[in-house]
């Protein structure tokens, strides 16, 4: 209670300081404020990005205490924060000659140069910041790696949050901050490993247990993703992302009836919010219950007009029910809202196939292969319709641009082998059989569908019955 008592007085006498600076400044009036004051001052301008008063409190401080470093520092400071580095840097400079020894100094000129670019004279700085720092040397470390988390250089900030850790094994900001670099270059292991120490030391942060199961999730590891998400809520029956982030796993995880339970669970406490209403119709699609999932699409568009994933999901549905002009139209909408969205053009293509307008479905596939070349059911797709209305050669050359993009995909192997077969290019028929075999035994049965000559070709079945013996 004395503590909290200490606080409000210190707040009532900072508030009544400022008052009187600030009358003075307006006046143009003079007082007597001590560095210590001015610095104060300065700092409060600085938390609210208030820059033309901090320079001005600034200026002030340098006239009446011209022999302070510490306020030429923060002048510097001032211009970092505003985005004028090179500025700063030259105050830094000649700071540098008269007060050689300070540590703030060395760090403010490692974050300068950190905003430059210049991430060796940083590190230097910093070295140079750490030598003359005796006290909370810890809480340094960590002001260098915040910098260098700033500019993405995440294994750098590890480095030296690491050093911190050294000096300050249970400091829960530095481990939380560990956990999270490491996510950022996902090494997730380790996330793992930092979030995991952090809870042993706070076992009731809730916000910390869900972004456990958010590393969960990233592994694909959804038992553990839900058990994490299951704590949060535990620990805090409000946390609404934590409801819908395990109905999502349980989605990823096949059990869709318990994901609805969640969603539902979620939507009282966020009731209009539409992303949850779209996840819950695509749990419904995968059941098959298409009639309640277009009720929540709906439901979704209506309460946001413009959000088009309600829309593709409404055009999904109407597809599914065999009801084609209905989904071309929800299709259409999605589109006109997100020209950028490659499974939106992708439907869009498959849904003008089955109405018969084959150079509007080339036309839509190649917008999705273009926007999503790793899209490889799209290329699969207008690869076939090529073959139909253009011959076997302008398929070909679609599959090999497919297979510059996915390599990797079995079925886009199979495909060429088949049409390579097609064309009476044996040799490379085998070739990319053999290499789609590679990758996935069982999908073989593919390039038999498009060229069934493949099932009698001798070298083929050799083929099968190498591959079928590898485990």
């Amino acid at each position: 209670m004395s503590d909290e008592y200490e606080s409000l007085r210190e707040d009532a006498e900072f508030n009544k300081m400022l008052k009187q600076f600030e009358r003075v400044l307006k006046s143009k009036s003079s007082t007597y404020f001590d560095v210590y004051q001015f610095e104060r001052i300065i700092d409060h301008y600085l938390d609210g990005n208030n820059f033309v008063e901090a320079i001005d409190a600034v200026n002030m401080g340098i006239r009446l205490h011209p022999s302070a470093t510490s306020l030429v520092i923060k002048q510097a400071q001032i211009f970092a924060e505003k985005g004028e580095p090179s500025k700063a840097l030259s105050i830094l400079v000649k700071v540098d000659k008269i007060e050689s020894t300070n540590n703030e100094l060395h760090l403010l000129k490692g974050m300068v140069y950190n905003q430059l670019g210049k991430i060796s004279e940083a590190e230097k700085a910093f070295d140079e910041a750490l030598k003359f720092t005796f006290d909370d040397r810890d809480e340094v470390l960590f002001d260098i790696a915040l910098s260098f988390e700033y500019i993405h250089h995440y294994k750098t900030a590890i480095k030296y949050l690491l050093k911190a850790l050294d000096d300050s094994s249970e400091k829960l900001n530095i481990i939380y901050e560990l956990a999270h670099c490491y996510e950022k270059i996902h090494d997730y292991n380790k996330t793992i490993v930092y979030y995991k120490q952090y809870l042993d030391l706070e076992p009731f942060a809730d916000s910390v247990w869900h972004n456990l199961g958010f590393v969960y999730f990233k592994m694909e590891d959804y038992g553990k993703a839900i058990d994490a998400y299951d704590y949060t809520i535990a620990i805090n029956d409000r946390f609404s992302s934590a409801y819908l982030n395990k109905a999502i796993a349980l989605t990823q995880s096949g059990k869709f009836e318990d994901a609805l339970i969640v969603y539902e669970e979620f939507l009282k406490l966020e009731p209009e919010n539409v992303v949850a209403m779209c996840h819950m119709g695509e749990c419904l699609e995968k059941i098959k219950k298409y009639e309640i999932a277009i009720n929540w699409y709906k439901k979704a568009a209506g309460l946001d007009p413009e959000f088009s994933d309600a829309w593709f999901g409404l055009a999904v549905c109407s597809q599914y029910q065999s009801e084609h002009m209905q989904a071309l139209i929800y299709i259409e909408k999605a589109i006109e809202l997100d020209e950028e969205n490659s499974d939106y053009w992708y439907t869009l293509g498959n849904l003008k196939a089955s109405l018969g307008h084959y150079k509007n479905a080339m036309i839509a596939y190649r917008k999705a292969i273009e926007l999503d070349p790793y899209d490889y059911e799209a290329w699969l797709n207008l690869a076939d319709l090529e073959y139909d209305h253009n011959g076997i050669t302008n398929a070909i050359r679609i599959l090999k641009d497919a297979y510059d993009f996915n390599f990797d995909i079995a079925e886009v192997n199979y495909h060429l082998s088949a049409f390579y077969c097609l064309d009476n290019r044996s040799d490379l028929a085998h070739k990319f059989f053999e290499k789609g075999l590679k990758i996935s035994f069982e999908d073989h049965t593919v390039a038999f569908r498009y060229c069934p000559a493949l099932k009698d070709d001798t070298t083929i079945n050799r083929l099968i019955n190498k591959y079928k013996s590898i485990p």
